[in-house]
């Protein structure tokens, strides 16, 4: 039993002995090859060239202005995966009945504690197993599919229509320039600088990104308040009907990007919606701007960008 992170509470942590790591070992060299290529890009976490970083690089590339952030907590996601569940998903690639078997006995051993032996029939993947995190894959792919699934049918326009205060005060400065009015071309453009040229709240855009670390995932949504909690509410619902995991309601926030932080996989995001970056524009006398997403590890030096941030994780390790 070891204490979890932040928390009060224990957690067991499998330690798997020798012979049991050669036959995972061999058996997770056979599910890499068979399910590996049906994985998400979307998906990080215990896959080849898949982990933190690729996670935080994703989470850069593509919540940029992203209104909304949905921080995904899944109560005790790998105590709750159904056996019978995740071996009718390995069943739809694997026919062998014997490796099946295999792998339902790997999952019903149990464990010793305390020089008692438990059983674990029917739920539960053992934390420490070789083949566990990808047998948690396997079972989370299925959420993959239906939140990139719900995006297709949620996805609306193909960007952000233009914001009508931003353009006047584009003309005017246009006037201005050429009118040879430095000034009042100057001034303008600092107006500009303190306003989106897009309409943030377009309604007539809409757009879900998301990225998953094994259970830890977060859902960004480009619309409104109202939407983000309604998907929230949909994940909840798809999570306790098909696959028996809870999402915990009271944990699993809405966080405004640009004014609150956001916590996955160790670092602090925070998108810079509002703070605008200077951003030098040659021979016209003033800067422009340029959002980006600041992210930072707890405890280390503050940092500006997110590839900064992911430099820190590499300093204390994933």
């Amino acid at each position: 039993m070891i204490p979890k992170p932040g928390k009060p509470e224990l957690r067991l942590l499998g330690v798997v002995n020798p012979r049991d790591k050669i036959i995972q070992k061999a058996l997770l060299l056979v599910l890499e090859a068979i399910f590996e290529p049906t994985f998400l890009d979307v998906s990080h976490g215990f896959r080849p060239n898949k982990g933190t970083h690729t996670a935080l690089k994703m989470v850069h590339q593509k919540f940029k202005n992203v209104p909304w952030i949905i921080e995904g907590d899944i109560s005790k996601c790998f105590d709750s995966i159904r056996h019978n569940t995740l071996l009718s998903l390995l069943s739809q690639r694997i026919s062998c009945a014997k490796t099946l078997a295999l792998i339902r006995s790997a999952l019903e051993a149990g464990y010793v504690l305390d020089k008692k032996r438990y059983s674990q029939k029917g739920v539960g993947i053992p934390q420490g197993g070789v083949i566990s995190p990808i047998l948690a894959n396997i079972y989370m792919h299925e959420l993959d599919l239906f939140i990139t699934g719900l995006a297709k049918e949620l996805n609306l326009g193909i960007k952000r229509r233009g914001n009508p205060a931003y353009s006047k005060l584009n003309l005017q400065r246009g006037k201005a320039y050429k009118e040879d009015d430095r000034p009042l071309y100057k001034s303008i453009g600092l107006e500009m600088r303190k306003i989106s040229s897009r309409n943030m709240m377009d309604p007539k855009y809409i757009k879900i990104v998301y990225v998953r670390y094994v259970d830890d995932f977060i859902v960004g949504v480009f619309g409104s308040l109202s939407l983000a909690e309604s998907i929230k509410q949909r994940i909840a619902v798809f999570l306790d009907k098909e696959l028996g995991l809870t999402l915990s309601l009271t944990k699993t926030k809405i966080t405004h990007s640009s004014s609150e932080t956001v916590s996955f996989l160790g670092a602090e995001i925070v998108n810079s919606m509002g703070r605008p970056k200077d951003v030098s524009t040659p021979g016209l006398g003033i800067t422009g701007s340029n959002t980006q997403i600041d992210a930072s590890v707890p405890g280390l030096q503050s940092s500006t960008g997110i590839g900064n941030g992911i430099r820190q994780c590499q300093e204390v390790g994933d």
